[in-house]
């Protein structure tokens, strides 16, 4: 199997490269800068899996993926602000994204590993979709409590230095004391997405974007500029 990365010399590239070659059923590995770099050899191989840089832009260019007439398997790498590597798949039709999970990474690709490939994913902090997050609730402390949190009740959290407040559909803010790069890397990413190094939102829970703000039940939540491109790139997979 022939396996490529697109990406530039961030800092998950060395990751990639460093995995697929370990990987017994990848026999062919090459990397480009770019996605036009590599469009003449994927007309003309038989390329079977291709990693792609997380970018806005790269999600635009999917649909040169769509001229080929047996197009390879897309897997998007994305590194979050926490500095932990995720991997999607994507539907190049729709361009809706799925996460690929650290359990099911090796038979989405169709692959078997060597001996060293576990503990390379484990190093890389893969995104385990079989974690705490799927119990769909949490539990923090609030003033001599210990509250129980459903992440389906939580609309969005606001960081306050070393104090988080979660606001939810109750109305009244929970206030705990936990930073929000901490709390956020608690949080299923499916259902969570940080916008603003003071805020967390639901991503359900979302009523309109205008500009550089998002809306939850006319609550007006701003989005930072290190954030706006990792959230556009969420909603535009949600879009008609």
């Amino acid at each position: 199997m022939k396996c490529i990365a697109i990406n530039d010399e961030s800092i998950y590239a060395n990751i990639v490269n460093k995995i697929c070659p370990t990987v017994e059923s990848i026999n062919k590995f090459k990397r480009y800068d770019n996605i036009n770099e590599a469009v003449g050899e994927l007309r003309n191989d038989e390329t079977e899996v291709v990693f792609l840089d997380f970018t806005l832009s790269n999600i635009e260019k999917l649909d040169i993926f769509k001229l080929f007439p047996n197009p390879p398997k897309i897997i998007l790498v994305s590194l979050n602000s926490s500095q932990k590597l995720k991997f999607f798949s994507v539907n190049i039709n729709n361009k809706h994204l799925y996460p690929i999970s650290e359990a099911n990474f090796l038979s989405f690709i169709g692959g078997s590993s060597s001996k060293d490939l576990e503990p390379q994913l484990k190093n890389t902090n893969v995104e385990n979709s079989s974690k705490s997050e799927n119990n769909g609730f949490m539990f923090i402390k609030v003033g001599s409590s210990i509250v129980k949190v459903i992440y389906d009740e939580i609309k969005y959290i606001e960081g306050l230095k070393d104090y988080i407040k979660i606001y939810t559909n109750g109305g009244k803010a929970l206030v705990t004391k936990c930073t929000i790069k901490h709390i956020e890397q608690k949080l299923p990413t499916y259902q969570f997405i940080r916008i603003h190094k003071s805020y967390i939102i639901s991503f359900n829970k979302i009523d309109k974007i205008e500009f550089n703000h998002t809306f939850i039940n006319e609550i007006k939540i701003p989005i930072g500029a290190q954030f706006r491109e990792r959230f556009l790139m969420r909603v535009n997979s949600y879009r008609l």
